[in-house]
């Protein structure tokens, strides 16, 4: 497949639909990320994979070539290491994970919801809850001290 150049444009950042700003978004020169901006560089390349060029690679735009070079050795090594775990990795069980947590939580009734919430939704969309706003857990609170 021939290597043509990739156009970047300047587009509208995604928002988080909750809170409505900026998301960080990952960066493929750098292996960084956007700081939350509103406006982000991104192009297409010949596959439709989406590229995306961070703020401060903007900056130097004769370091990208030097910045891919150096993000593709480090992929490389790591997945080497990766490779070298398997078969390797001795874990404890959600179970274990879950009561560890449920302990060292135990001070504070905003993060007992958030395990209560983790229990009830098991791994449906964990980011959601952890993101809920600070009113409705002091809600949540208001109305566990009601009881």
């Amino acid at each position: 497949m021939e290597k043509r150049e990739i156009e970047m444009k300047l587009v509208k950042a995604p928002t988080d639909e909750r809170k409505g700003y900026p998301l960080g978004l990952p960066c493929d020169v750098c292996s960084g990320h956007t700081n939350f901006q509103a406006i982000v560089c991104e192009g297409v390349d010949e596959k439709g994979k989406v590229v995306r060029i961070c703020e401060a690679c903007l900056k130097e735009p004769e370091q990208f070539d030097a910045k891919l070079d150096y993000c593709a050795e480090r992929l490389i090594e790591w997945a080497g290491w990766l490779r070298n775990l398997r078969g390797r990795i001795k874990a404890p069980s959600l179970a274990d994970w879950k009561a560890a947590n449920r302990t060292r939580w135990e001070a504070s009734e905003t993060e007992k919801w958030i395990m209560d919430e983790w229990e009830r939704n098991d791994d449906k969309s964990i980011g959601q809850r952890l993101t809920a706003t600070r009113q409705e857990m002091e809600q949540w609170e208001q109305q566990r001290a009601a009881r």
